[in-house]
């Protein structure tokens, strides 16, 4: 039987390195490129690209993305290039 009580400590063990591994958030920060992610400011947005898809695909790609992202606990901060152009 004690081998049981060693498995049971040692499965205990783990679930709360889990748990404390699960609580912390990570911070993820990122540059997105307005042409490549389909920004809202690029203009001819619904015509068909060299990838052969569209602009307002890729952002709804994008966004997508960062939503899984932010779902599996991690913080989106995002900075798309136009926002940085104006700064600039």
């Amino acid at each position: 039987m004690p081998a049981k009580d060693a498995n049971t400590d040692c499965l205990n063990y783990l679930n709360s390195v889990l748990m404390v591994i699960v609580q912390r958030r990570i911070q993820c920060t990122g540059f997105v490129g307005c042409h490549w992610h389909g920004c809202p400011c690029q203009s001819f947005r619904d015509v068909i690209t060299t990838n052969e898809d569209t602009l307002a695909a890729r952002y709804e790609q994008t966004m997508a993305r960062l939503e899984q992202i932010t779902r599996a606990g991690y913080l989106d901060k995002v900075k798309w290039e136009c926002d940085l152009t104006m700064v600039v």
